[in-house]
């Protein structure tokens, strides 16, 4: 089961790529050549991560670094980008955007019991491995809750801005960035464990 979820994760990974790279490219080029570039890059930078990984000896600890310095280096970026297009923002959305993120990360941090360690989990779908049924149970329970925590995220922030030429690739970051900056916080404040299978959840429900 954890296996065939990895594989899946990949190649949902890949279909976000290429349509990342079909929104940004010039009409004129056929599909399947960049169907075919998409996959050769997208199949090699994989491999090295993985090789990296095996290297580590943790491919879940390369994910959780790779998304943090992905999400904070292109939110840098487009922020430089905002503030030289001044682009027009819809601040109802945003305010609710705000609002909503707000109230995740008071829950998320602020509304739990301090702990005594600091607790990480870097191994990829570890909720799967859970010791009997009840705690299978709560373990998917767990999944499915911030799967679905961030939903709300996914639906909110394509509305900020009249702009929607980079709005999938933005709204899949942003939900990576808050993720990550729950998961770290968590950490650094010893209010929960850092787990990488969050990270993918909270990503997966922003898509």
């Amino acid at each position: 089961m954890g296996m065939f979820l990895l594989i899946l994760l990949i190649v949902v990974g890949y279909f976000l790529f290429f349509l990342a790279i079909v929104t940004h490219m010039n009409s004129r080029i056929e599909i399947s050549f960049v169907a075919l570039v998409a996959l050769i890059i997208y199949g090699c930078s994989l491999g090295i991560l993985v090789s990296i990984g095996k290297y580590v000896g943790n491919f879940g600890i390369i994910l959780y670094v790779v998304s943090g310095l992905y999400s904070i280096g292109y939110w840098i970026y487009r922020g430089f980008c905002i503030l030289n297009e001044k682009n027009k923002i819809q601040w109802g959305a945003f305010l609710t955007l705000f609002a909503y993120v707000f109230a995740v990360l008071y829950i998320t941090l602020f509304m739990r019991v301090d702990g005594a360690d600091i607790n990480v989990q870097m191994h990829i779908f570890n909720w799967l491995n859970s010791m009997g049924d009840m705690n299978k149970s709560s373990s998917f329970q767990h999944m499915l809750l911030n799967f679905c925590m961030f939903l709300p995220i996914g639906a909110i922030f394509p509305f900020i801005t009249e702009n929607k030429e980079r709005v999938f690739g933005s709204t899949i970051s942003f939900g990576i960035l808050v993720s990550f900056l729950i998961e770290t916080s968590q950490l650094l404040l010893r209010s929960g464990v850092c787990d990488i299978d969050d990270i993918i959840s909270n990503t997966l429900g922003t898509v």
